[in-house]
C-alpha cells in the first residue's frame, strides 16, 4: 500500500530526534553509573559494610546472651513452668480446643489448630534482647571514647587564645584573628 508508515523513509528530521534522545538517555544513564561509582569507591563504603557485618554478628551474641542465659534463670525464678519466649495467651480458641487437658500445650499446636493467639513471651524476649543489645553498644561506645585518642570538641567561645580564636568547621581547624 503507498504511502503506509512501512513504506515511507525517515525523514531527516525524525533521524535527528531520535539520535538526540539517544544520546540524552546515554547521558542520564552515563550520570548515574558515574554516581553510583562514586558512591560505591568512597574509602569509608568497605568500613561501612564491616561495620554492619560486626553489628550483625554482635546483635546474635547478645540474642544469645538473653535467650539463653539470662531468661532461663528468671524462668526458674518465677513460676513460669516453661521458658518465657514460650508463653502464650489464647484469645480465641481453636475447633480442636480442649479446656479439660489445660488447652494448649504449646504454642505451635494453638496455630495449627487456627487458635488467635498473643505470644507475650516471644515479644517480651525481643523487649529484653533490644534493651540488651541498646546497653551493650552504649557501653561499647562509653569505652571506645574512653580509650580513643580523638581529642574532645570545644566551643569556638572557649578557644580564644594568644590573640588568635580557633573555629572548627566540619573536622578542619581554621585560625581567625581577633
Amino acid at each position: 500500500m503507498p504511502g503506509s508508515y512501512r513504506d515511507d523513509p525517515p525523514s531527516d528530521d525524525e533521524d535527528q530526534r531520535w539520535a538526540e534522545r539517544f544520546e540524552d538517555g546515554e547521558r542520564r544513564i552515563r550520570r548515574v553509573w558515574d554516581g553510583f561509582l562514586d558512591f560505591a569507591l568512597q574509602g569509608n563504603i568497605l568500613e561501612i559494610a564491616f561495620g554492619l557485618i560486626l553489628a550483625a554478628a554482635f546483635t546474635s551474641i547478645i540474642n544469645s546472651l538473653v535467650s539463653d542465659i539470662l531468661l532461663p534463670p528468671l524462668s526458674v525464678l518465677f513460676p513460669l513452668n516453661k521458658n518465657l519466649d514460650e508463653k502464650f495467651a489464647v484469645l480465641k480458641p481453636g475447633p480442636n480446643f480442649d479446656p479439660a487437658n489445660g488447652g494448649y500445650p504449646t504454642i505451635q499446636l494453638a496455630q495449627e489448630d487456627s487458635a488467635v493467639v498473643m505470644a507475650w513471651g516471644s515479644f517480651v524476649n525481643k523487649v529484653l534482647n533490644f534493651l540488651g543489645l541498646g546497653v551493650s553498644l552504649y557501653a561499647l561506645a562509653g569505652l571506645y571514647q574512653y580509650f580513643s585518642n580523638v581529642p574532645n570538641r570545644r566551643s569556638a567561645a572557649s578557644t580564644v587564645q594568644a590573640g588568635l580564636m580557633e573555629l572548627r568547621i566540619d573536622a578542619t581547624s581554621v585560625l581567625l584573628p581577633v
